[in-house]
């Protein structure tokens, strides 16, 4: 006598699918794995998009003609202390990544109640890094948000 095998019926298949992705989609902001899908390609092209202008801005900041974009990173943002022309901190990008300078010597002259310093080196650095950022397309702008 032959032996019946059951053979899963493809309904069952389908409603074992449908809680699998009603599972993962809890506690999400999507009524189907189709609308899961379509809010991640919105925001692949969104991450696209500002790293290919990221891309484009520093492929035309190479041209010769905008070497003056370059000058203003490579100057930088600087602080003075007093009344001298002697530097305190300077912020500044030449080629990769962004540098710090501190001038020791003038931080060791400084008056020992002036601790408003290590804040005023954080304030150049962070603001000279989104100024950095935002302008080369990695940072929303104001009116972006």
């Amino acid at each position: 006598m032959a032996r019946k095998t059951k053979i899963p019926c493809e309904d069952n298949q389908k409603q074992t699918a449908t809680n699998v992705t009603e599972k993962r989609l809890q506690g999400l902001p999507f009524n189907s794995a189709r609308e899961e899908r379509e809010a991640q390609d919105n925001i692949r092209m969104m991450i696209w998009r500002k790293f290919e202008t990221a891309r484009l801005i520093n492929e035309y900041a190479e041209r010769p003609e905008y070497q003056f974009w370059k000058d203003e990173f490579a100057q930088g943002f600087t602080c003075h202390y007093g009344g001298g022309n002697e530097q305190l901190v300077r912020a500044y990008k030449e080629g990769v990544g962004i540098s710090i300078s501190i001038n020791k010597s003038l931080m060791d002259a400084l008056p020992a109640n002036e601790n408003g310093i290590p804040a005023l080196v954080k304030a150049i650095s962070e603001s000279f890094a989104n100024t950095c950022y935002r302008v080369n397309g990695l940072l929303p702008t104001t009116d972006e948000g």
